[in-house]
């Protein structure tokens, strides 16, 4: 079989009928277009713009996920799920490829596309406006002149993550693809607005 890294990073072309269900149990028809370990993208009308929804797919079952980015009836999810069960995903997704009912997705399938007017939240609560210079499901790196110490959490688009890197236009930020549940004292802040499409790894 064919495996998966656990970051995610490998992703499949594929059409699978799926289902996506909102809070509050509201449930739409949709379409998986790509998927891996991480998070996937799928076709579905009148889905909300963000928030955490449940991913209803037969060949994968049913995968906990925030929406990080919509753009018409384009959803992109970020999974939130510990390892055990990322490993189970990326075993059907194995299974997907042998089969020949999924393709594996070249890296930059789509260009970069850059978001302004964008902020992160820092530990202590202050939303920092900044520029997206790009982001993925993994991680996001950002243009800022405000640049908190290597290793601070903060909450990008409603997902944990921590401080990764400084480089000369502001930071890259690693995401956390559990939800937050292993980081040491995980706060609370009010989530950001929805991010830009999603590409590759940061």
């Amino acid at each position: 079989m064919r495996g998966f890294d656990r970051r995610g990073e490998a992703r499949l072309l594929a059409t699978l009928r799926g289902r996506l269900v909102m809070a509050g149990g509201r449930a739409r028809d949709c379409t998986v277009l790509d998927i891996s370990p991480a998070g996937a993208e799928v076709r579905c009308k009148l889905a909300p713009a963000s928030g955490q929804v449940t991913l209803h797919v037969a060949e994968t079952g049913s995968i906990k996920a925030s929406i990080v980015q919509a753009c018409g009836d384009i959803v992109r999810l970020a999974f939130v799920c510990d390892d055990a069960r990322r490993r189970a995903i990326a075993a059907a997704l194995g299974r997907l490829l042998e089969s020949g009912h999924a393709r594996p997705v070249a890296r930059r399938r789509r260009e970069r596309i850059a978001m302004t007017n964008f902020h992160f939240v820092r530990a202590n609560g202050e939303q920092v406006v900044c520029d997206v210079l790009d982001i993925s499901f993994e991680g996001v790196s950002l243009r800022t002149d405000q640049r908190p110490p290597v290793g601070e959490l903060v909450m990008v688009a409603g997902r944990p993550g921590q401080v990764a890197r400084h480089h000369d236009q502001g930071i890259a930020i690693r995401l956390d693809l559990a939800g937050g549940e292993h980081l040491a004292n995980p706060y609370r802040a009010p989530a950001p607005a929805p991010s830009a499409l999603l590409d590759d790894r940061v």
